[in-house]
Parts: structure tokens; C-alpha cells; sequence
């Protein structure tokens, strides 16, 4: 699946740093968002795939596949909506049920930019989310293949009930290449698709400060996972290996 370019006239870094949100239109094509779309609906038969939301009618499933691919192929793209280098962390895919909705929250701080890319519901339709201003609530009138990208940890927001059958929906979660939550690239992985282990996750974030802190001096010693290859060429910040 290829990334397209912001869809919307005029949205890009300027409205993101003045709102905390921008939104672009059919960033993957319709054939793919009808694939993907597809494809996350037979998923429901394998069971223990997807696991289930205990305060909402919703399925979600950790680094899918296909979510870890767009997580890396929509990063040019994010990247163009807020003028900011970024490093990807996670992706994950939701099927929502009628009458989802999603009470206003902001994101973990690590969770420093959020997008969230729309497949489409089983009927026409959109399913708004709103942010909350100073100029007053604003809504996003999310349609299938639109990109809304935001500051999580920023902005309070939240969604009203889903009058479609089923929505569709992969989130992505990146931080600044240059910022302090830096070492959570991966959310803390070897690399994008392999499966969630909390307590290896933390230990990875650990050491990726303290080589990273070294690599800054100009040390830069053999990887910490004994891979044989120096730090830089391993998992180091600059490394953007699918697999790390």
C-alpha cells in the first residue's frame, strides 16, 4: 500500500501547530482501504486474534501486519502534516460496533503524535471525532481513507456514538526523532510487527537511553541485543529496519 499526499487544500504544518490536528483525505487508495477492509473483517474468524475492549463493542489487534505496514509507509506523509521528523512506535487496528463511543481522554506523553487512518464502516457514512479548543469544540468529520493526525497527550478528544453497523479503523503512534520520548521508537520492540512483551518493551526503552546517551559522546559500542554489528547499525536511533 503507498502513501498518498495531504488531500486537503491548505492543511499542513502551519494549521497543525495553530490547531493541534490536521486532517488529509484518500491517503491510500479505495482498492486498498476495501482490501484491508476485508481482510481485518475475516481476521474475526481466527479466534484469539483480535482481543476485545471491555467498555466498548470493539476489537483491536496489536502490530497486524498490514497496520505495521502502513505505520511505515504513512510516515513520510505524517511526517509532511506537522513538519516534523518522527520515528514510528505502533499501529492498531480496530473494528468498533454500534453504538461505540469514546469518552474525552488524551494520550499517554509517549504517545506524542496520533493518526488515526479510516477504512470505512458497512454503511455510507462518517464517524466524527472531536477535539477540545480554545476556540471551542471542534469536530472531524472523518470519512474512509481520511487521515486525522493530532496531539494526543494535547488535545482532548473523544468520539459520539457510531450509527454504522461497523467501522473500520487502524491507529499509529509515533514520537518526534528528536524528542525526549525518542527511545520509545517501536514502542520499545525490536522492530515493527513483532508481538507485544511489556516487560521486554520496558527493558528495550531502558537500554535505548543509555546507548543512545552514549552513541551522543561518540560512543558507539556493540549492540546491546550481541548482534556482533556497533550500536548505530543496530538498533540505534537512525536505524529504520522493518525488523531492527
Amino acid at each position: 500500500m503507498k502513501a498518498g499526499e495531504p488531500g486537503e487544500a491548505g492543511a499542513g504544518p502551519e494549521f497543525f501547530r495553530k490547531h493541534g490536528y490536521v486532517e488529509a483525505s484518500a491517503v491510500i487508495s479505495a482498492a486498498d482501504a476495501q482490501r484491508y477492509s476485508a481482510y481485518a473483517l475475516m481476521k474475526r474468524q481466527h479466534p484469539g486474534y483480535y482481543e476485545k475492549d471491555t467498555h466498548l463493542p470493539a476489537l483491536f489487534r496489536y502490530a497486524d501486519v498490514l497496520g505495521e505496514s502502513l505505520l511505515r509507509n504513512l510516515q513520510a506523509t505524517v511526517e509532511t502534516l506537522t513538519g516534523r521528523a518522527l520515528l514510528p512506535c505502533y499501529s492498531r487496528l480496530g473494528i468498533y460496533s454500534a453504538p461505540a463511543s469514546i469518552e474525552p481522554h488524551t494520550e499517554d506523553p509517549a504517545s506524542e503524535i496520533s493518526a488515526l487512518l479510516a477504512l470505512g464502516g458497512s454503511t455510507p457514512g462518517r464517524w466524527p471525532c472531536w477535539f477540545k479548543s480554545a476556540a471551542g469544540d471542534q469536530s472531524v468529520e472523518l470519512a474512509p481513507r481520511s487521515l486525522l493526525v493530532y496531539r494526543g497527550p494535547q488535545l482532548e478528544h473523544w468520539r459520539t456514538p457510531l450509527h454504522a453497523e461497523t467501522w473500520l479503523e487502524l491507529a499509529m503512534q509515533y514520537v518526534f526523532a528528536d524528542g525526549d520520548f525518542r527511545h520509545h521508537r517501536f514502542d520499545g520492540r525490536r522492530g515493527l510487527g513483532e508481538p507485544r512483551n511489556r516487560q521486554q518493551q520496558d527493558q528495550f526503552i531502558t537500554l535505548r537511553q543509555a546507548f543512545d546517551a552514549a552513541l551522543a559522546t561518540g560512543d558507539d559500542r556493540p549492540c546491546f541485543c550481541r548482534s556482533g554489528q556497533r550500536y548505530s547499525a543496530c538498533h540505534g536511533l537512525m536505524h529504520q529496519s522493518l525488523t531492527a
